[in-house]
């Protein structure tokens, strides 16, 4: 596929037709588009007013006007993936693992057959800790190769290598890959078009909290599937703009992060947009997202100043946070949504 065929305009994820002054939606070709909300950075770190336009036809929501390319300036330079990475906690959290009697948890449940102890936990144990642990460890797959689309500054990258992946990264943001640097860790900056892969190379391709960065998802959704193996897994997770989070904030929600996210994700459009690029969707789960909620809460009372000092407090604003994730856990309106999907035969 032509990378240049999924290049989106300066007015975002909308083409013009010759024949309109309408606005076309890239994903269903709907002309019908109407303004979610308008909101600047409310970071404080862009400048500009910026709206979401969502598409009437198949709900694809987008950030116009879109940026002609990856700026670090909008990021500013506290973003967290420009942090060092803390290596000794890390290599701890990864000794307790390997060394221990969850490295037979790895081996029995998920495949790591190159790790085991002689220490066997009870299955009440095990189960558990599987349970608590099974989204941030994936199951060892293939030959082990994998690749973390936007890996910032390398801490997965770090953690997948200590578990015996043979682990890539790739991102935009020089900072963020020069930290990769510090600890040898395999990482291109750029795009993924910019790393020259060989076709079928990866086992798993990951991208967590990136493709809503991410200004040609078609196309890098579709480099994607030409470097993942036959029987790879594509494996995303993306904040979703059908959750109770947007529903409640509107341009308050975190989860907007205007204008660092560009493509807005209900599962519906999720999945068509992946399903374009050549996949096939094998498994999607609404998430707890207390945190999401919680920092949504706290940045609505900083600039709106209607909340009691009683619910912005921690502890308050947390435990309703919390009661609201498990509600829209419950029915299917999580503030974030974690995919998996084989590539289409």
């Amino acid at each position: 596929m032509n990378r240049e065929q999924h290049r989106f305009p300066p007015d975002g994820g909308l083409s013009r037709p010759d024949s309109s002054t309408g606005v076309r939606c890239i994903l269903c070709g709907s002309s019908r588009i109407k303004t979610l909300c308008r909101s600047s950075d409310l970071r404080g770190v862009a400048r500009g007013t910026f709206s979401l336009g969502q598409c009437v036809g198949c709900h694809l929501t987008v950030l116009t006007p879109l940026p002609h390319g990856f700026d670090p300036e909008t990021y500013g330079a506290q973003y967290y993936t420009h942090q060092r990475l803390d290596v000794a906690a890390l290599t701890e959290y990864l000794r307790k693992i390997t060394s221990t009697w969850r490295a037979q948890v790895l081996h029995d449940w998920l495949g790591y057959t190159h790790l085991a102890t002689a220490t066997r936990p009870s299955r009440i144990v095990a189960l558990l800790w599987y349970v608590r642990n099974r989204r941030s460890i994936p199951r060892y797959h293939g030959d082990g190769r994998i690749l973390d689309v936007g890996c910032g500054n390398g801490d997965t990258l770090f953690f997948y290598r200590g578990l015996g992946w043979d682990a890539y990264g790739v991102d935009p943001d020089p900072e963020a890959c020069a930290v990769c640097r510090t600890q040898g860790l395999k990482v291109v900056q750029g795009e993924i078009f910019d790393a020259g892969f060989p076709a079928g190379f990866f086992d798993i391709v990951r991208m967590h909290h990136v493709l809503e960065h991410v200004r040609d998802p078609i196309g890098t959704l579709s480099e994607i599937r030409r470097v993942l193996k036959k029987n790879g897994l594509l494996i995303l997770t993306v904040p979703n703009i059908d959750g109770i989070g947007f529903a409640m904030f509107k341009k308050y929600w975190i989860g907007l992060d205007i204008p660092r996210h560009l493509f807005f994700y209900s599962p519906a459009t999720l999945r068509r947009i992946v399903e374009k690029a050549g996949f096939s969707c094998v498994r999607l789960v609404h998430l707890r997202s207390a945190g999401l909620l919680r920092n949504s809460l706290s940045l609505l009372a900083t600039h709106r100043q209607i909340l009691s000092p009683a619910l912005n407090n921690t502890m308050v604003g947390t435990s309703l946070s919390v009661a609201l994730a498990i509600l829209g856990q419950a029915i299917g309106r999580g503030d974030t949504i974690e995919a998996t999907f084989v590539p289409r035969s």
